[in-house]
C-alpha cells in the first residue's frame, strides 16, 4: 500500500494514506488526484502551486489538480459544484460563507483526522483551534486570522503634539481622546471616521457583542438583538463626536469611500485614526512615512463581555464527499503546519494558527507585522466565543449604514430615523 508522508513542523510521520476498506479510492494505477480550489490573484496562485508542489515532491504517489479563481468566480463556482456533489477536495473557506456550506453536509468533519493524528493541532491555541469550528464542529483549519482594529498614525501625533493612546481603551476613553485632541489639530482635519454608518459590520458588531452579547439578530434568527434603545445609544455616542467635529464630516468622507488604499484619510493624513482589519495594517504602512501604530478595538468592562471584536480570514475545509478524506487532510495538515509552506505563504491571510510558525515568521518580521501577529493572538485568547451569522446579516447591516447615514447628513434626528429603522427592520425576517 502506498505511503502518505505527513510532515509537520515538529514531527514527521509515515502513515497508510488509505485505512483498510478504503483501497478502492484510489485510481488504478495506485496514484491520488487531489482536487484544490482557492480564491486569489496571481501572486496568491502561485504561492498555492509552489506549496502543492513540494506535497508532491515529498509524496510521489499524490498528484494535486490545481482550481484557482478570482473571489467572485470562486464563490459562483464552489456553489455550482456543491449543489451537483462535485466540489473539490480540498476546499478554501471563507467565514461569512462557512455555516451555510457547513450546514448543506459540505464541509467534512476533522476531528477524527485529529484524533487519528492526520492533522496535528498542539502547536495551536484553543482559540485558534475553535475559529475553525461551525456549530461546534470542526471542519477548518485556519490559513490566517485577522480582526477589526484601531491604526493610529504616529506621525500626526507628533506633528500636532496629540496625546498618545493605549494599547486597549474602553470606548468611552477613545471618545475622550478624540474629543480633547480634536482642538490641537488645524481646520479641514479629523481625528477619526463616522463608524455609526460605515465599517458598522465591525465596529457596531464588536460593540453589540460586548453590550448584548450577540451580533445583530436573535438566537433564533427571528429577529435582532437589539432594542430602538440600544440603538439609540450607538447614534448618540457617534452624534457627541460629530458636535464636537471629532469625525470627519459624512459629505467629506464620501469623496474618501472606496477610495485605493493610496487615498485612504489614515496616509493622505485627512484623520488621525484609522478603524480597518488588521491585516491591512502592513500594506498600508508601505504607502507611507509616518509610522502607524495598531491598537485593539474598544474594552467595555460593564458589559456582557468585556471585549467584542473576533478573528476571521481563510480556512481550509475538506470535502465530505471526497474519496480521499485522509489524504486530503494530510495535505491541509501540511499546508498549516509544514515549515516550508509557510515559509513559502508568508502570512498571506493573517497569523497562522500554528503558535510556533507564527514565531519564526515573526522573527524575520517588521515591528509592525510582529504587533499585528500579537493582536491577533490577544483576540483569540480574549474574545467571546464567534456566534453564528444571521441568514440576514447582510440586509441588517444595510439596513442600519443607510439610516446613520441618514443622521450623518442630517436628514432624519436620531429618534426618527431609529423608529424608521425598527419599523423597516420588520420584513427583513418576514
Amino acid at each position: 500500500m502506498k505511503k502518505l508522508l505527513i510532515v509537520s513542523m515538529i514531527v514527521v510521520l509515515s502513515a497508510p494514506l488509505f485505512a483498510a476498506g478504503q483501497q478502492e479510492s484510489s485510481t488504478s494505477d495506485g496514484t491520488v488526484e487531489l482536487r484544490f480550489g482557492w480564491w486569489g490573484n496571481a501572486p496568491r496562485h502561485e504561492k498555492h502551486d509552489m506549496i502543492a508542489t513540494l506535497f508532491e515532491e515529498d509524496n510521489p504517489g499524490v498528484t494535486i489538480v490545481r482550481e484557482p479563481a478570482s473571489w467572485g468566480d470562486y464563490w459562483t463556482k464552489l456553489a455550482t459544484q456543491s449543489a451537483a456533489g462535485n466540489q473539490p477536495d480540498l476546499i478554501t473557506m471563507h467565514l461569512n460563507e462557512s455555516e451555510r456550506y457547513a450546514a448543506n453536509g459540505v464541509l467534512a468533519d476533522l476531528e477524527p483526522f485529529v484524533d487519528q493524528g492526520i492533522i496535528d493541532l498542539s502547536q495551536w491555541s484553543q482559540g485558534a483551534i475553535d475559529t475553525g469550528r461551525d456549530f461546534g464542529v470542526l471542519t477548518r483549519l485556519s490559513e490566517g486570522e485577522n480582526s477589526a482594529s484601531i491604526w493610529v498614525n504616529l506621525g500626526m501625533v507628533e506633528e500636532y503634539g496629540l496625546d498618545t493612546p493605549d494599547y486597549e481603551m474602553t470606548w468611552e476613553e477613545w471618545q475622550d481622546y478624540f474629543i480633547e485632541n480634536q482642538a490641537k489639530l488645524p481646520d479641514g482635519v479629523w481625528m477619526t471616521k463616522d463608524n455609526s454608518y460605515t465599517y458598522v459590520d465591525m465596529a457596531m458588531g464588536a460593540w453589540l457583542r460586548q453590550r448584548v452579547g450577540a451580533l445583530f439578530h436573535n438566537e433564533s434568527d427571528t429577529g435582532l438583538s437589539f432594542t430602538p434603545e440600544i440603538l439609540t445609544e450607538w447614534h448618540e455616542y457617534w452624534e457627541e463626536l460629530r458636535v464636537a467635529g471629532a469625525v470627519m464630516p459624512a459629505a467629506v468622507f464620501a469623496e474618501y469611500d472606496g477610495a485605493p488604499r493610496e487615498q485612504n484619510p489614515v496616509v493622505t493624513e485627512q484623520y488621525v485614526v484609522e478603524w480597518m482589519s488588521s491585516n491591512q495594517i502592513v500594506l498600508t504602512q508601505d504607502l507611507m512615512e509616518s509610522e502607524l501604530q495598531l491598537h485593539r478595538m474598544p474594552t467595555m468592562p460593564d458589559g456582557v463581555n468585556k471585549h467584542g471584536e473576533w478573528t476571521s480570514g481563510a480556512y481550509l475545509s475538506v470535502s465530505a464527499d471526497s474519496d480521499y478524506q485522509e489524504a486530503a487532510a494530510s495535505f491541509a495538515n501540511f499546508f498549516v503546519n509544514d515549515w516550508d509552506a509557510q515559509d513559502i505563504f508568508n502570512a498571506e491571510h493573517g497569523r497562522p494558527g500554528n503558535n510556533m510558525v507564527a514565531e519564526r515568521l515573526a522573527e524575520r518580521s517588521s515591528p509592525l507585522q510582529q504587533a499585528f501577529f500579537q493582536l491577533t493572538a490577544d483576540v483569540l485568547d480574549t474574545a467571546p466565543v464567534r456566534t453564528s451569522l444571521s441568514q440576514y446579516n447582510s440586509q441588517i447591516v444595510t439596513a442600519l449604514e443607510t439610516v446613520g447615514e441618514e443622521i450623518a447628513y442630517d436628514v432624519l434626528p436620531i429618534d426618527e430615523a431609529v423608529a424608521k429603522f425598527f419599523r423597516e427592520s420588520r420584513t427583513i425576517f418576514e
